[in-house]
Protein backbone atom coordinates (compact mmCIF):
# COMPACT_ATOMS: atom_id res chain seq x y z
CA UNK A 1 0.00 0.00 0.00
CA UNK A 2 2.80 2.41 0.90
CA UNK A 3 4.70 1.55 -2.27
CA UNK A 4 1.66 2.19 -4.45
CA UNK A 5 1.00 5.49 -2.70
CA UNK A 6 4.67 6.52 -3.12
CA UNK A 7 4.63 5.61 -6.83
CA UNK A 8 1.41 7.32 -7.86
CA UNK A 9 1.40 10.28 -5.45
CA UNK A 10 5.09 10.78 -4.66
CA UNK A 11 4.89 14.49 -3.86
CA UNK A 12 2.24 14.03 -1.20
CA UNK A 13 3.99 11.00 0.33
CA UNK A 14 7.49 12.48 0.44
CA UNK A 15 6.36 15.94 1.57
CA UNK A 16 4.53 14.37 4.50
CA UNK A 17 7.51 12.15 5.36
CA UNK A 18 10.04 14.97 4.94
CA UNK A 19 7.96 17.37 7.01
CA UNK A 20 7.68 14.79 9.78
CA UNK A 21 11.44 14.20 9.82
CA UNK A 22 12.12 17.96 9.74
CA UNK A 23 9.70 18.54 12.63
CA UNK A 24 11.44 15.86 14.66
CA UNK A 25 14.74 17.57 13.78
CA UNK A 26 13.45 20.92 15.01
CA UNK A 27 12.75 19.58 18.50
CA UNK A 28 16.42 19.04 19.51
CA UNK A 29 17.38 22.38 17.94
CA UNK A 30 14.69 24.19 19.91
CA UNK A 31 15.85 22.37 23.05
CA UNK A 32 19.40 23.55 22.47
CA UNK A 33 18.28 27.13 21.81
CA UNK A 34 16.16 27.14 24.97
CA UNK A 35 19.05 25.83 27.07
CA UNK A 36 21.45 28.27 25.39
CA UNK A 37 19.13 31.20 26.18
CA UNK A 38 19.02 30.10 29.83
CA UNK A 39 22.82 29.99 29.92
CA UNK A 40 23.06 26.19 30.13
CA UNK A 41 24.01 25.54 26.51
CA UNK A 42 27.40 24.05 27.34
CA UNK A 43 27.46 20.30 26.76
CA UNK A 44 24.26 20.19 24.70
CA UNK A 45 25.87 20.42 21.27
CA UNK A 46 24.67 16.87 20.53
CA UNK A 47 21.10 18.19 20.32
CA UNK A 48 22.16 20.74 17.74
CA UNK A 49 24.06 18.11 15.73
CA UNK A 50 21.23 15.56 15.74
CA UNK A 51 18.65 18.22 14.94
CA UNK A 52 20.72 19.60 12.07
CA UNK A 53 21.22 16.12 10.63
CA UNK A 54 17.48 15.41 10.81
CA UNK A 55 16.70 18.75 9.13
CA UNK A 56 19.08 17.90 6.29
CA UNK A 57 17.55 14.44 5.91
CA UNK A 58 14.04 15.94 5.94
CA UNK A 59 15.02 18.43 3.24
CA UNK A 60 16.51 15.65 1.11
CA UNK A 61 13.29 13.65 1.45
CA UNK A 62 11.31 16.73 0.34
CA UNK A 63 13.57 17.13 -2.70
CA UNK A 64 13.12 13.44 -3.50
CA UNK A 65 9.38 14.08 -3.47
CA UNK A 66 9.70 16.85 -6.03
CA UNK A 67 11.93 14.68 -8.23
CA UNK A 68 9.54 11.74 -7.82
CA UNK A 69 6.62 13.96 -8.84
CA UNK A 70 8.49 15.08 -11.96
CA UNK A 71 9.32 11.47 -12.85
CA UNK A 72 5.67 10.53 -12.29
CA UNK A 73 4.52 13.33 -14.60
CA UNK A 74 7.09 12.29 -17.22
CA UNK A 75 5.84 8.69 -17.00
CA UNK A 76 2.26 9.85 -17.54
CA UNK A 77 3.32 11.88 -20.60
CA UNK A 78 5.22 8.90 -22.00
CA UNK A 79 2.14 6.69 -21.54
CA UNK A 80 -0.04 9.23 -23.36
CA UNK A 81 2.45 9.51 -26.24
CA UNK A 82 2.73 5.73 -26.50
CA UNK A 83 -1.03 5.33 -26.53
CA UNK A 84 -1.40 7.99 -29.25
CA UNK A 85 1.32 6.33 -31.33
CA UNK A 86 -0.38 2.94 -31.00
CA UNK A 87 -3.73 4.41 -32.00
CA UNK A 88 -2.18 6.17 -35.01
CA UNK A 89 -0.41 2.97 -36.06
CA UNK A 90 -3.59 0.93 -35.69
CA UNK A 91 -5.61 3.50 -37.64
CA UNK A 92 -3.06 4.00 -40.39
CA UNK A 93 -2.04 0.38 -40.79
CA UNK A 94 1.56 -0.67 -40.82
CA UNK A 95 4.16 2.05 -40.98
CA UNK A 96 6.35 2.41 -44.07
CA UNK A 97 10.02 2.68 -43.22
CA UNK A 98 12.02 4.76 -45.73
CA UNK A 99 15.22 3.25 -47.14
CA UNK A 100 14.41 -0.21 -45.79
CA UNK A 101 14.97 -3.43 -47.74
CA UNK A 102 11.30 -4.35 -47.34
CA UNK A 103 8.18 -2.63 -46.15
CA UNK A 104 4.68 -3.70 -45.21
CA UNK A 105 1.84 -2.10 -47.13
CA UNK A 106 -1.71 -3.03 -46.18
CA UNK A 107 -0.41 -6.08 -44.31
CA UNK A 108 1.64 -7.47 -47.26
CA UNK A 109 5.42 -7.74 -47.41
CA UNK A 110 6.64 -5.80 -50.42
CA UNK A 111 9.97 -4.78 -51.81
CA UNK A 112 10.69 -1.33 -53.27
CA UNK A 113 8.94 -2.23 -56.53
CA UNK A 114 5.69 -3.02 -54.75
CA UNK A 115 5.85 0.19 -52.72
CA UNK A 116 6.51 2.26 -55.85
CA UNK A 117 3.50 0.73 -57.58
CA UNK A 118 1.27 1.80 -54.69
CA UNK A 119 2.67 5.32 -54.87
CA UNK A 120 4.92 5.34 -51.81
CA UNK A 121 8.56 6.12 -52.39
CA UNK A 122 10.98 4.01 -50.44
Amino acid sequence: MVRMYAMYQPLRFFVFTGALISFIGLLPILRFLMLYALGEGDGHIQSLTVGGALLVIGTLVLVMGVIGDLVNFNRQLAEIILEKARRAEAHQGDLIIPNADWVRINGQDCNSGCAASVGHAV
